[in-house]
């Protein structure tokens, strides 16, 4: 058979590479990744749509619902890192928001690529697709006194239509 010849590695520990053996031993990492609940995935998804909610309506009450007071947004700008405090984002927002109020917002798709859940600690890979570049956001949430917040988010920025 085709893995004999790829397991022999295996051979040591007296198990050959049997599949029906190894399975057992695979089984508990795999369901490590599937023992979430669904109802604190739904909880980690708040504060993400939430996040969306501003990225396609423009509205910075979506920020303020998704993060953390004490969050920072940090990128990489010529080789050198940037950060923005969360207030001065929501400041930056408002007067982007007040700027465009009257233009039309562009169309914003918005996916979550992954989310892993550990006890109260989560990161969330996000693709939000404008009509000219995409953000691909990687996000630190933390369950604190019992609801989720996005506490850092880092993100790359690429050019053209996706």
């Amino acid at each position: 058979m085709a893995w004999q010849g790829r397991c022999r590695r295996f051979e040591r520990y007296g198990t050959g590479c049997r599949p029906a053996v190894l399975l057992p031993l695979l089984l508990p990492v795999l369901m490590l990744q599937t023992a979430v609940p669904s109802t604190e995935r739904a909880a980690v998804e708040k504060p993400i749509q939430a996040y969306f909610r501003y990225h396609q309506t423009g509205d910075p009450k979506g920020l303020s619902e998704a993060f953390h007071p004490e969050a920072l947004l940090q990128w990489s700008e010529g080789g050198q890192r940037k950060t923005l405090a969360q207030v001065d984002w929501i400041k930056r927002a408002e007067a982007q928001a007040a700027k465009t109020a009257s233009k039309a917002r562009p169309e914003v798709r918005c996916q979550i690529a992954s989310v892993e859940i550990t006890g109260n600690a989560a990161v969330a890979k996000l693709i939000l697709d404008y009509p000219t570049f995409r953000f691909i956001d990687y996000l630190h949430l933390l369950k604190l006194d019992g609801e989720w917040k996005i506490v850092d988010k880092i993100y790359h920025r690429e050019e053209g239509k996706h």
